[in-house]
C-alpha cells in the first residue's frame, strides 16, 4: 500500500489531489441532489429503483472518469507548456549580450519570489549562483513525458477513487435510492471534511477549520450547479 501510494505521490502534487477529490466530490453531489429534486417532480419517469440507482452509478463514475481524463490531459499539456517556458528563460539568458544583461533576465523571472526573502547583497549572490548554474544547463528538444502520461493518468485515478465510498450505499441499497443518496451525501461531506482536515494538517493550518471550510463551500457549489445545469 505504502509502494503504491508513493507510486502515485510521483505522479500528482498534493494540491492536485486536493482539488481533484473535491471536484469528483462535488460531482457526486450534483448527481445525487439532482436526483432527489427531480424525482419527486410530477413529470418523473417511472424507472424502478433498481434502474435507477444502475444509471445513477453509471451516470457518476463516467462523469469523474471523463473529468479526470479532461483534467490529467490539460495537466499533462501544461506541463509541456512550462517546460518550455523554462527553455524560453534558457535561451534568452544565452542570448543575452553582457553579464548584465543575463541578470537582469533572472531578474525578471525571479525577482517577485526571492525579493521578500533576501537582502540586496544576497539577491545578487543568488542571480550570479543561477547565471553560473545554467551555463551547462542543456536546452533539449521539449516533448511529452513518460511523466506527463502518469500524471495524466493519476488524476483519473484520485478523481475515480475519492468517489468510491459515495457509491457503495447506492451499491448496497438499489430498492431504497432516497436511502441510498442520503447516505451517499453523508459519505461525500466526511470525504470532504477528511480532505479538508489532511490539508490543514499538511500547510500546518487548523485541520478542523479547513475540513469544515472546504466541505460547505463544496456543498454551496454543488447546489448552485444544479439550477445553472449542473
Amino acid at each position: 500500500m505504502n509502494s503504491l501510494k508513493g507510486f502515485w505521490r510521483n505522479y500528482i502534487d498534493p494540491i492536485d489531489w486536493l482539488s481533484e477529490t473535491i471536484f469528483s466530490i462535488m460531482i457526486v453531489l450534483i448527481f445525487t441532489l439532482a436526483y432527489r429534486i427531480f424525482s419527486i417532480s410530477p413529470t418523473a419517469g417511472t424507472a424502478t429503483s433498481l434502474e435507477s440507482a444502475t444509471t445513477l452509478i453509471i451516470g457518476i463514475l463516467g462523469a469523474v472518469i471523463a473529468w479526470g481524463f479532461i483534467d490529467g490531459s490539460i495537466y499533462a499539456i501544461l506541463s509541456f507548456f512550462e517546460r518550455e517556458e523554462r527553455d524560453r528563460f534558457l535561451w534568452e539568458i544565452r542570448e543575452a549580450k553582457s553579464e548584465a544583461e543575463k541578470v537582469e533576465v533572472v531578474l525578471n523571472e525571479f525577482g517577485e519570489m526571492f525579493e521578500p526573502i533576501t537582502d540586496e547583497h544576497h539577491r545578487d549572490a543568488l542571480y550570479l549562483a543561477i547565471l553560473q548554474s545554467i551555463k551547462s544547463t542543456p536546452v533539449e528538444k521539449n516533448r511529452l513525458s513518460k511523466d506527463d502520461v502518469g500524471a495524466a493518468f493519476a488524476h483519473v485515478f484520485v478523481a475515480t477513487i475519492a468517489v468510491i465510498p459515495s457509491t457503495i450505499p447506492l451499491l448496497l441499497f438499489p430498492n431504497n435510492l432516497l436511502l441510498a443518496i442520503r447516505i451517499s451525501n453523508v459519505i461525500s461531506f466526511a470525504v470532504l471534511f477528511i480532505t479538508g482536515y489532511r490539508w490543514g494538517k499538511y500547510v500546518r493550518v487548523n485541520p478542523i477549520r479547513t475540513g469544515l471550510i472546504i466541505m460547505a463551500i463544496a456543498i454551496v457549489l454543488a447546489l448552485l450547479a444544479i439550477p445553472l445545469g449542473g
